[in-house]
């Protein structure tokens, strides 16, 4: 058993010394030159004085006098330089015995010196990528298309077929479900995750299929990863398509994303590319307009009272607002003046001009409807008075 105080040597090397302490199984050996060298008790074994000394001397090495004891000196004989043997596990040198190095090379001194600048290099890189990251996660721009691409391209108006693409063009990737409505039912089109600047076909419709695309339900969610980004709001609403418009060729349009002309629904979209301040996701503030009367009759039970649900007419300014806001600016009119006539108790019937856009806006608004008003009876106002984006609520 090695302890404290005994002579011992490396198995490894023929370097020797004394044990200074012990700590768990390593133990702190202290050389010829006073340097302190840990090393494992299993690599150590203890010698007697004597014995290192006749090894010592059989070897030529030194003067025949075990490290840490004291040196005899023979008066008038000249001292011979001896090389200075370190261990070569621990970084030492010998040297040959024309020259005797008297400063030691600090290994750990270089040790330190090698970590910090391999850090420094590490820290340099990671602040190359997290500008990078940066830079990206704070781009907002995003538009997602819905397209119609005829199976006739000189002439999109006498297709038999079209494509379905769904169209990606956005810094974000996009969690897509979209699927036909057929009665209380929901027949799914396709599904997924569609990376950006990318498109995926959901899938063809026929001529005589076209009346099925009437109603579709389109979910939306926007994400970027593995980076952070700037959240956007979820895209949920019904997109009604009138059939009509495929069988028109001035729908279709020049694009970007096929080289014959196609027919484009826009289903979400960033409003300035690159905006300069991130959005805000608490809802504004809205401060609803004085009502303007949007029709020359007079005010009697009897006629309807009209209500003008475009942004234009709710607020002066929209900068800097998303599409979801939006919708949340033109619900909050909405409610506002349905629950005033419902109070004042003086109207039959009330006209909402929602116009036809996506569809968001009453897909919403009969959602509100069916959960805060069960007792309201609704309908889609006269199509030859209001045309096709109005609903008449009767109070």
């Amino acid at each position: 058993m090695i302890k404290k105080g005994d002579r011992v040597k490396f198995i490894s090397d023929t370097t020797s010394g004394i044990v200074s302490s012990i700590e768990g199984n390593i133990a702190n050996v202290t050389i010829e030159d006073g340097f302190e060298i840990p090393a494992l008790l299993d690599d150590l074994v203890v010698v007697d004085a004597s014995e290192e000394k006749e090894a010592i001397k059989k070897m030529g090495i030194g003067d025949g006098n075990p490290v840490g004891s004291k040196k005899t000196e023979k008066p008038n004989k000249e001292k011979k330089k001896k090389p200075r043997s370190y261990g070569p596990t621990y970084g030492r040198i010998s040297l040959s015995s024309d020259y005797e190095d008297e400063d030691p090379i600090d290994i750990e001194s270089l040790r330190k010196n090698y970590r910090r600048s391999f850090q420094s290099s590490v820290d340099t890189e990671n602040t190359v990528v997290s500008a990078e990251r940066i830079d990206e996660a704070d781009k907002t721009d995003y538009e997602l298309n819905l397209c119609f691409v005829p199976e006739n391209p000189t002439a999109p108006q006498d297709s038999d077929k079209w494509s379905v693409f769904l169209v990606n063009d956005s810094s974000y990737s996009v969690m897509y479900s979209i699927s036909k409505q057929e009665n209380k039912y929901a027949v799914n089109m396709g599904y997924g995750i569609l990376e950006k600047d990318s498109k995926i076909e959901l899938g063809k419709v026929s001529r005589k299929h076209i009346s099925e695309m009437f109603s579709l339900l389109i979910n939306l969610i926007l994400f970027k990863s593995p980076s952070r980004f700037v959240p956007q709001s979820t895209e949920d609403f019904t997109l009604e398509i009138n059939p009509l418009k495929l069988t028109k060729q001035g729908n279709y349009e020049d694009n970007d994303f096929f080289e014959e002309k196609v027919l484009i629904f826009t289903l979400g979209s960033d409003k300035e590319k690159y905006r300069a301040e991130p959005l805000k996701i608490t809802p504004p503030v809205i401060e609803i307009k004085d009502e303007k009367p949007r029709s020359s009759r007079q005010n009697t039970n009897d006629e309807p009272e009209i209500i003008d649900l475009h942004i234009q007419e709710i607020l002066d300014d929209t900068s800097g607002m998303t599409p979801g806001e939006i919708i949340q600016a033109q619900l909050s009119r909405f409610e506002i003046a349905l629950d005033l006539a419902l109070r004042s108790n003086h109207r039959k019937k009330m006209v909402f001009i929602h116009g036809v856009g996506s569809g968001k806006l009453k897909y919403e608004m009969q959602k509100l409807m069916k959960i805060k008003y069960p007792r309201i009876r609704y309908q889609d106002a006269s199509f030859k008075e209001y045309g096709y984006g109005a609903m008449m609520v009767f109070i």
